[in-house]
């Protein structure tokens, strides 16, 4: 499915565009890096704040949470040394099903070499790889430049 958009843009810009390529394909292929790059950065968030956790308590959450039901010594020694340990369980379950969603929502992003998402169905966009449009703009911008 195609949505069209109708935002206000600067006249600058536009021309800056234009000049990059044709203005649909530029503006698809900044708009699918802007998305996978949010999307990244998300995720690397998410991340860094499970892997805390998981050094917290040297060990990664499901072998945490199955220690804390099952295993009496261990739930003793983690009230202890780690008061606010249901606090941090509660963040670190958030995060792990954060980081997850995020990966989702990255893979729904249409393939930039082939305008397909990660599932195989199309996307939107129809440009070709993203690095590849990058490119062309230097290569554009060298010549104009000389």
């Amino acid at each position: 499915m195609t949505v069209t958009l109708s935002i206000p843009v600067q006249e600058n810009l536009v021309e800056l565009l234009r000049a990059l390529g044709n203005l649909e394909t530029v503006t698809a292929a900044a708009l699918r890096r802007y998305a996978l790059d949010y999307c990244l950065e998300r995720i690397e968030r998410a991340e860094r704040q499970i892997a805390f956790y998981e050094q917290q308590y040297a060990s990664d959450y499901e072998t945490f949470n199955r220690r804390v039901c099952t295993d009496a010594a261990f739930l003793d020694e983690i009230n202890r040394t780690h008061p606010t340990w249901e606090a941090d369980a509660t963040e670190w379950i958030y995060r792990i099903e954060e980081a997850q969603e995020w990966r989702e929502r990255s893979e729904t992003i249409p393939d930039r070499t082939r305008g397909e998402n990660q599932s195989g169905t199309h996307g939107t966009v129809e440009s070709g790889c993203f690095l590849q449009d990058c490119t062309q703009v230097r290569d554009q911008f060298r010549s104009r430049a000389r």
